[in-house]
């Protein structure tokens, strides 16, 4: 297991940013050789979630969806933009019709 307490060789804990400039190429070399790492740069573990006893995270199979996706959702939302694209429409054509009546009472007197 890795240990974020092992210092490296030479007992440097903190690990300084490498700072990079515009001309340099990737890949860029490793600040700490791979060699002397702390632990192992290759292999596996056979450990799985069965052979460390966990239980079953899901415990049934159930498709679930937001209510923000949900149909009633969608419909109320849809049903509402209606709503207003009508109220909007009505305001603004009684604006115009009030504009009117104004210039025909000012232009008669």
């Amino acid at each position: 297991m890795f240990d974020f307490g092992s210092p490296y060789p030479g007992g440097a804990l903190a690990r300084a940013p490498l700072p990079l400039n515009g001309g340099t190429s990737f890949p860029v070399r490793p600040q700490v050789p791979f060699s002397q790492l702390p632990y192992g740069g290759q292999g596996m573990s056979n450990s799985t979630l069965a052979s460390l006893g966990a239980g079953v995270y899901v415990s049934n199979n159930v498709p679930f969806t937001p209510f923000y996706e949900s149909v009633p959702f969608t419909a109320v939302v849809g049903v509402s933009l209606v709503v207003l694209l009508y109220l909007a429409t009505r305001v603004a054509k009684n604006r115009r019709k009030a504009q009117t009546e104004r210039k025909k009472t000012v232009g008669a007197a």
